[in-house]
């Protein structure tokens, strides 16, 4: 895909998300959000008299790597919400992020090819059945649609995505 063609897809999402009439939560029915991580290094060489291939290199050099997530979600039916997280990465770590440049850049590790690759990141569905009539807000967010939630329920959800999404106690 090219950049233009990316541009225009990203501009359109955001446009359609701002859209969205923010004062009647009951219209609330899609969620757009994005992410992108770039990550540029440069050093300007290692002298000394140790040098292999999982060290860094000798000379001067420099490095960028991305990843890009597209965030969105729908609303199905009642108690139901389906979501698709695409995704791009692509680009390289210092002396290829073997040995000690290997830590310096967290994101290469998730880069299989230094040419961005799309791929999917997550996509699944899941149904909620309240156990009561209490209602609490829940904020729009990534893989969130801002509405009214039950505040008892038990979810159902089949797809793709990562127990972290649900188990992982970091707020951010």
């Amino acid at each position: 895909m090219k950049k233009s063609s990316i541009t225009i897809v990203i501009t359109f999402i955001t446009l359609i998300s701002l859209a969205q009439n923010k004062s009647d939560s009951s219209k609330n029915w899609l969620s757009f959000h994005f992410q992108q991580t770039t990550v540029y290094q440069m050093q300007p060489g290692v002298s000394g008299n140790y040098s292999s291939d999982f060290s860094l290199s000798p000379k001067e050099e420099d490095a960028i790597s991305l990843t890009t997530t597209l965030f969105l979600g729908a609303k199905l039916w009642k108690g139901a919400e389906v979501y698709f997280n695409p995704e791009l990465a692509g680009g390289s770590g210092l002396s290829a992020a073997r040995g000690v440049a290997g830590f310096t850049n967290g994101e290469t590790f998730r880069i299989g090819n230094p040419a961005p690759q799309p791929y999917i990141a997550r996509a699944f569905i899941t149904q909620k059945f309240a156990l009561n009539n209490n209602k609490v807000w829940q904020a729009d967010g990534a893989n969130k649609i801002g509405a009214y939630q039950p505040e008892k329920y038990i979810s159902i959800t089949a797809g793709k995505f990562s127990l972290a999404d649900y188990f992982d106690n970091n707020k951010y």
